[in-house]
């Protein structure tokens, strides 16, 4: 018998907001054959275009509070170093 296992990470570039914006995610089972052609066993199409549009929303607020604090404390520094505290 053979031995399944699936245990790895991949990372793929990703342009976000697309002009039509759709996301989709097209996932595929694939067997591995020594002798023969391999075949798919299972494939699906996932829309992911909401859970992308959630993400871009989070990141941008994210990004929004994060350079925010750096303006506050630039202003604070600047104010303690005018004031000598």
């Amino acid at each position: 018998m053979g031995k399944g296992s699936f245990n790895w990470r991949y990372k793929f570039p990703l342009t976000w907001p697309r002009k039509d914006r759709q996301a989709r995610l097209t996932v595929q089972l694939w067997d591995k054959d020594l002798f023969k052609y391999n075949d798919m066993i299972v494939g699906n199409l996932v829309d992911i275009s909401q859970k992308m549009l959630t993400l871009t929303l989070t990141l941008t607020l994210i990004g929004t509070i994060v350079d925010l604090s750096q303006k506050m404390d630039e202003a604070h520094k600047n104010r303690d170093e005018k004031t000598g505290s």
